[in-house]
């Protein structure tokens, strides 16, 4: 899609905002669909957050709908991933302040936060059989990012299971390595905490 193109496309998408918006406010039987375009609408203008809640209001409403839950979910995961981004480039930023480093923890922290809901929203997805690669793409990023690495194992070599994809198989392989990364860590930790030991009883 050229530049020219894309212009035309969101603004033949921001005619329909007022009037779904006025149905999404409405109680009329179309008040949550109304509320699921607008938040695919939000969605393409990268606005995750907003885009989650619209999801969320529609998947409500349609409980048994496992594709709406995966769409909050997947909305969330974007929205989790800007937050990591924004705190890790606060932290490598020059001058870094104490404020500056608070307000990346916050960040964080919010990112997690926002990781662990959509987490929720992608497991129900699956509990609806909403079974595709991209629901267990998006469930392994979540645990990956959680520090879950199992669960992120499981879900990507479900997805690789389903389409045998160089992205499936390469989201696994990441996720294989940094399991050995972090055993590595933890036998480094173990072999000099023991060698301390040993010269404590030398002393």
């Amino acid at each position: 899609m050229t530049r020219q193109q894309r212009g035309e496309f969101f603004r033949a998408l921001h005619r329909c905002v007022k009037p779904l918006e006025t149905v999404a406010a409405s109680h009329t039987e179309r008040a949550a669909e109304a509320a699921a375009d607008l938040a695919l609408y939000r969605y393409l203008r990268l606005e995750f957050e907003a885009a989650a809640e619209g999801f969320e209001r529609a998947a409500s409403a349609y409980p048994e709908d496992g594709y709406l839950r995966f769409c909050a979910g997947t909305a969330l995961v974007e929205a989790g991933r800007y937050l990591r981004f924004c705190a890790g480039t606060a932290l490598v930023e020059a001058g870094l302040a104490v404020q500056d480093a608070h307000d990346s923890d916050e960040l964080v922290g919010q990112a997690r936060d926002l990781l662990r809901r959509a987490r929720r929203h992608l497991e129900a997805a699956i509990e609806l059989e909403e079974i595709t690669p991209d629901v267990f793409c998006n469930l392994g990023t979540c645990a990956y990012n959680l520090g879950d690495l199992g669960a992120a194992r499981a879900a990507f070599r479900r997805m690789y299971q389903i389409e045998e994809s160089s992205d499936a198989a390469n989201n696994l392989a990441i996720a294989h390595a940094r399991e050995a990364q972090e055993l590595q860590h933890q036998s480094r930790a173990a072999s000099l905490a023991s060698r301390e030991r040993a010269h404590d009883l030398l002393q």
